[in-house]
């Protein structure tokens, strides 16, 4: 996370299981690493990244 914002980018998880999930709103850290159901909805909530197209 500290590279991404060095570069000025982010870091978001796509895809993960749901226990991922749940583990990271527990502990409060969907509030830094958005969770994403896949690669497209996390690409669409930040169109300026760039994307593997696949």
């Amino acid at each position: 996370m500290r590279e991404a914002r060095l570069r000025h980018g982010t870091l978001a998880l796509a895809g993960a299981p749901d226990r991922a999930d749940r583990a990271l709103h527990q502990i409060g850290l969907h509030h830094f690493v958005p969770v994403y159901p896949d690669v497209d909805a996390a690409s669409a909530a930040a169109p300026n990244a760039p994307h593997s197209g696949g």
